[in-house]
């Protein structure tokens, strides 16, 4: 693309961004669903939008969501997953007893740490969940303390952690927003996203399973049982949970036009209503909402022509930033182009510019000011006017001395020219 098309480009950018994308405002966007659960929260924390918060910052048992906290710690601290671990009664007894959910491993059993991974997030075993956190700290509440320091690293500000596998205790609390954000952290780790958007896996064999334990998950198991057709559209995965005091809990990750979405609801009553909500969540937000861009990082926002410098150069201001947002149809955005009209030349590294700001709703989405990026000289001739028109009294005081100068020459000439008429004469 030639420097003139861009130009134009450029110019056609600006006139278009600086119209306001006319629509509905927010309070005027779709309403929420009606969801079963009754605690909710649903965003995209690419963008920061909240499209749901029933409840988001009161206190929930997590069940066994926390055992998302159990699975990422031991993706961070045991990197070799082909790594063996025997099972002793100390690590994986007592569970089946406190009926705690079990991938079905027993004791001198050794299933590798991706083994591990896989049971505790697709049957949701806490007999894998707490081998992990042997594994990892040498003891459960070594593992314990560990979890509340990752929770605090993630800002998780309204949570409590008292065991690995999301038993029951009093002490053991958190919020659908402090689950969302554990979420968001754990999706982002590939291994995670993998195994959580695995229906079924095969483990490596093991003494008590020769051909290896085939694992399920609770969560495809579900929807299979609660969904038409058996999915969910772009529903990746999720970690779900259960106490009588919890109710029945899940924590989800989905890519939806676009946009990343963490959802989790809370204490339903029903066996399947997680399940029934995340379609319900996923459908309204493919039907409602999509990501759109505002601008593109590395986009020519303005094409300035110095004449004035030495080079007559053309100097591009770049759009330093990909930004986005989440968009119910009809919303609006507005664009505040602040950058000058014009730009003259001389010009320093790092001399203010102007700023852009994107705003949606009313609300600043993105503001970014900017710099002259290099010293821009000027030519001698722009120079030279420009001291004039800065320095008005002293071209006044020069201008008076040319004009005394030119007087006094002739007059200079004329004394001078007598004198060499007589010296010719006496000579």
């Amino acid at each position: 693309m030639n420097r003139k098309l861009k130009r134009i480009l450029a110019a056609l950018f600006l006139f278009l961004m600086s119209v306001p994308v006319t629509g509905i405002r927010a309070e005027e966007t779709p309403a929420p669903p009606s969801l079963i659960s009754p605690y909710a929260f649903v965003y995209d924390p690419e963008t920061g939008r909240e499209f749901i918060n029933k409840g988001a910052d009161d206190r929930i048992y997590p069940a066994s969501m926390t055992k998302m906290m159990t699975a990422i710690l031991a993706i961070e601290n045991l990197p070799d997953t082909s790594r063996k671990i025997t099972l002793t009664t100390a690590m994986i007894g007592g569970f089946v007893s406190n009926n705690a959910s079990v991938a079905g491993y027993l004791t001198g059993d050794s299933p590798t740490v991706l083994d591990l991974l896989y049971g505790t997030l697709l049957p949701s075993g806490a007999d894998c969940a707490n081998t992990l956190a042997i594994a990892v700290s040498g003891s459960t509440p070594e593992f314990v303390e560990l979890m509340n320091r990752k929770a605090e690293e993630l800002g998780m500000d309204h949570t409590h952690f008292t065991n690995p596998t999301g038993l029951h205790e009093d002490d053991q609390y958190s919020t659908c927003r402090d689950m969302a954000a554990l979420m968001d952290y754990c999706s982002q780790n590939p291994l995670f996203r993998e195994i959580i958007n695995t229906p079924e896996y095969t483990g490596t064999a093991v003494i008590s399973h020769p051909r290896g334990i085939k694992l399920s998950s609770t969560v495809y198991y579900s929807m299979s049982r609660a969904v038409v057709g058996r999915h969910i559209d772009g529903f990746i995965g999720g970690k779900s949970g259960y106490t009588i005091p919890a109710g029945r809990c899940l924590a989800s990750y989905a890519e939806i036009n676009g946009m990343r979405i963490v959802s989790v609801t809370a204490q339903s009553n029903q066996e399947l209503g997680p399940i029934r909500d995340a379609n319900t969540i996923c459908t309204w937000l493919r039907d409602n909402v999509e990501r759109r861009t505002i601008l593109e990082k590395d986009s020519i926002l303005r094409t300035y022509k110095i004449n004035n410098s030495a080079d007559r150069i053309e100097y591009d201001v770049i759009c330093p930033d990909d930004v986005f947002y989440d968009f119910f149809e009809g919303e609006e955005y507005v664009i505040d182009d602040g950058l000058p009209e014009v730009l003259l030349a001389p010009c320093t590294a790092g001399m203010p510019l102007g700023e852009i700001t994107v705003s949606v709703n009313s609300d600043t989405l993105y503001r970014h000011a900017f710099t002259v990026d290099r010293d821009i000289a000027e030519s001698m001739r722009s120079a030279l006017f420009r001291f004039i028109r800065e320095n008005p009294a002293a071209v006044s005081l020069y201008s008076l001395f040319v004009v005394l100068v030119l007087l006094f020459i002739p007059l200079f000439i004329r004394s001078i020219l007598p004198q060499k008429r007589r010296k010719k004469q006496r000579g």
